[in-house]
C-alpha cells in the first residue's frame, strides 16, 4: 500500500528550473551610409540589427548597407523608394532574409 501512496507523491507538475543565461556579443551589424550619414545597428539576429537603427529624417538619395558577420561581409545598394521600405516594421523581416542571403 505504501508504494502506491508514493507513486502518487511523485506525479503532478515537474518542478522549472531557472537556468541563467549569459548575453551574447552582437553577432550582427549594419551600418547605412545615406545622404553623406553612417546609421549604424547591432543585433544577434539580422532583424534585431536592422531594427536598431535610426530612421534618417529624409531620405531623397541612394543608400549603401553593409551587413556582416564576423568575417563575412556584403555591401548592397538601395535606391530611395526601396530604402523608404526598409524602415516600415511589415517589410522588414522580408529585407532581413534578403540581407542573409549573401552572408552564407
Amino acid at each position: 500500500m505504501t508504494n502506491l501512496l508514493d507513486n502518487k507523491k511523485k506525479r503532478g507538475r515537474p518542478k522549472k528550473e531557472i537556468i541563467l543565461v549569459e548575453p551574447k556579443q552582437p553577432e550582427f551589424f549594419i551600418s547605412l551610409s545615406c545622404g553623406g550619414n553612417i546609421f549604424e545597428g547591432k543585433g544577434n539576429t539580422i532583424l534585431e540589427a536592422l531594427r536598431s537603427i535610426p530612421r534618417p529624417l529624409k531620405i531623397n538619395s541612394k543608400g549603401l548597407f553593409t551587413i556582416s558577420q564576423g568575417n563575412k561581409r556584403k555591401e548592397m545598394l538601395f535606391y530611395p523608394l526601396r530604402l523608404k521600405r526598409v524602415f516600415f516594421p511589415a517589410s522588414q523581416p522580408t529585407i532581413a532574409k534578403y540581407f542573409s542571403i549573401g552572408l552564407k
